[in-house]
């Protein structure tokens, strides 16, 4: 697996890609969501990725930017790790923002239960790029009565 970084031109355009990370050994395409945001607060953005494991927990690995302009990044570090029956990554749509106004990128997740059930979560990010626990937040219960 090979983590490119697409640098922009002044015209819109895209430099030639540099190699960010690489690794011969780091898991299975298919198991890997990316996400770019300042999850460590600093100048440049850094790279979350929310691995599905196959037995069933899940893990989110933070990519650090290396703070050069040439766009590498340090190696990734385990950032969260939850245990298995938690979380099903098809059934969460997230987006990266800054949820508590504190200078860093956390997650947020639209999480959609079975019974017509959906709950927002956010995981808020630490200084050092790691992830809390997942906050509850608006929540919609099952079906309706009309």
């Amino acid at each position: 697996m090979t983590l490119w970084s697409f640098l922009a031109k002044p015209d819109s355009g895209f430099n030639t890609p540099a190699q960010g990370w690489t690794s011969v050994n780091f898991g299975s395409w298919d198991r890997i969501h990316m996400y770019a945001g300042h999850f460590t607060g600093g100048s440049r953005d850094d790279v979350a990725m929310w691995y599905d494991y196959a037995d069933g927990h899940d893990g989110i690995h933070t990519f650090v930017s290396a703070s050069k302009a040439d766009g590498t990044f340090n190696a990734p570090y385990q950032s969260r790790n939850t245990a298995a029956g938690n979380y099903w990554y098809e059934n969460m749509q997230v987006v990266p923002r800054d949820y508590n106004g504190e200078g860093r990128d956390d997650l947020g997740a639209m999480y959609y239960y079975s019974g017509g059930r959906a709950k927002m979560l956010t995981w808020l990010a630490n200084a050092n790029g790691k992830f809390n626990d997942a906050v509850g937040g608006w929540e919609r219960g099952g079906r309706q009565q009309d």
